[in-house]
């Protein structure tokens, strides 16, 4: 069964080269750009987890993150930055719900080693709570 992960962020380059990845690694990768594009498809699209961008452009992630946490608060998010090492926005980040918090420059290959882990956590609490 594939995974459905949305792919938020606003720079062409790293949204396409990020879902490109996933796909060869039997993922459904549709991507967004806009908060609003990302906070429409998790409303009315079935996803296993989020990738999203913690600055969009004009818009905030972690905003998007709680309002994505109040509809579907067991969707597991994983946040990307191209900041270094911010703690505040990390505290901020798992405070609001995301699963994981990683810098841009990480390699593919770890950031699907996070997505199975939190996938696998999830399915875990999951069990747990049956």
């Amino acid at each position: 069964m594939k995974l459905h992960i949305l792919m938020v962020d606003d720079e062409a380059v790293v949204r396409e080269l990020v879902s490109r990845y996933l796909r060869r690694h039997d993922c459904e990768v549709p991507t967004a750009t806009t908060s609003a594009e990302a906070y429409r498809f998790v409303n009315e699209s079935q996803v296993d987890l989020v990738v999203l961008d913690v600055m969009l452009g004009e818009d905030d992630g972690i905003k998007l993150l709680g309002a994505i946490k109040k509809v579907r608060p067991k969707l597991p998010v994983i946040m990307l930055t191209s900041i270094k090492s911010d703690k505040q926005l990390l505290q901020e980040a798992m405070k609001k719900g995301a699963s994981a918090f990683l810098e841009k420059s990480i390699p593919f290959e770890t950031l699907l080693m996070e997505i199975r882990r939190v996938l696998h956590e999830k399915r875990e609490k999951e069990k747990s709570s049956s």
